[in-house]
């Protein structure tokens, strides 16, 4: 009789030990699958916080000091442009308002008179695209020139 109490607890013990055992593996591998899918989610995760911050910096791009060649070519440009008008004989003052991404917005003046002129980068060449004190709206919006290049 002892000896079956002894193999009973065996038995009992062995199945315990299975079962522990079994616990413990099945416990470890769900840790391992729930920390690389944390990871997994959290590489995403910042993936998309990239993407979207680079979609609002097109959106919404920072004020900028042109580089040299840049405030070159738009100088000219304005003086150009002033210029083109016959009875303007001498060159006026440029000032560049702000550079955000690929648009410009500088104001020429000379003596009392003064205009303002949008300009875009295309292909490494400044181009006028808007002229005036009031840059209409469809214009904007035709060229999709930042909302704060006239803030």
């Amino acid at each position: 009789m002892a000896h079956l109490k002894v193999n009973a607890f065996v038995k009992n013990h062995k199945l315990i030990s299975v079962m522990v055992v079994t616990s413990l593996i099945i416990g470890a591998a769900t840790y391992g699958w729930q920390y690389n899918q944390q990871r997994k989610l959290s590489s995403e995760n910042n993936l998309l916080r990239t993407k979207i911050a680079q979609q609002d910096r097109q959106l919404h791009p920072t004020s900028r000091q042109p580089n040299l060649k840049d405030q070159d070519a738009l100088t000219r440009l304005a003086r150009a442009d002033y210029l083109a008008n016959p009875a303007n004989k001498t060159a006026p003052k440029v000032k560049i308002d702000k550079v955000l991404g690929n648009f410009a917005l500088t104001t020429v003046t000379h003596g009392t008179d003064s205009y303002k002129i949008v300009a875009k980068k295309v292909a490494d060449q400044w181009v006028i695209i808007g002229k005036g004190d009031n840059i209409a709206e469809s214009d904007r919006k035709a060229f999709s020139m930042p909302a704060n290049l006239f803030n």
